[in-house]
């Protein structure tokens, strides 16, 4: 059996005894070595943190929509909708634009919808100004597929948003949206 030993050279010894002592040893002061910044800081890079308290969040005004949970009568029985009011014409461009994005992925995104929510969508176009409101019930579906319960809230000022949610709709291949009642 051979043995084998490694050859050092005499001057690489202090100089690696010297590194791993001098290496792992602070430089400086800690004061002086760069640090991550604290997540619970300021938060003036990246805004507030997502688990914070309600108190600090803003309030859903300063979204351009928003969205709750709402109990509506539907075919004589209450069932959960997912309530979405667009009072401000001015942020329908916004919204337009985010079905639009979403138009590739809507009819997986729409399966899966109807799959785990079990609930509608009530959407409420109204100026909530005292002007008098009108509901109109649909049923977004697809044959053989999904067919979730839709809840329009609209006013005579908003009676023209109602028809271009109508025709964003027939632009999704094999969906319809069905009346139900008015």
């Amino acid at each position: 059996m051979k043995k084998i030993y490694l050859s050092v050279p005499r001057l690489a010894l202090p100089l690696l005894l010297t590194t791993l002592i001098h290496g792992c040893a602070p430089a400086g002061s800690p004061a002086d070595r760069k640090k991550m910044p604290e997540f619970t800081s300021d938060n003036g890079l990246e805004g507030p943190m997502p688990f914070q308290s309600a108190a600090s969040s803003p309030g859903p005004e300063a979204f351009a929509f928003h969205t709750s949970n709402i109990d509506l009568d539907m075919g004589g029985s209450l069932q959960g909708f997912v309530y979405v009011p667009l009072p401000d014409a001015s942020n329908d461009s916004l919204a337009i634009a985010l079905l639009r994005s979403y138009k590739l992925m809507a009819l997986p995104l729409l399966n899966t919808w109807a799959a785990q929510q079990h609930q509608g969508v009530a959407i409420d176009f109204s100026g909530h100004n005292g002007a008098p409101t009108h509901r109109t019930d649909y049923i977004l579906e697809k044959d053989g597929g999904f067919s979730i319960p839709v809840v329009v809230i609209w006013d005579e000022a908003s009676a023209p948003r109602l028809t271009q949610l109508k025709a964003l709709t027939a632009e999704l291949p094999g969906i319809t949206l069905n009346t139900i009642s008015r």
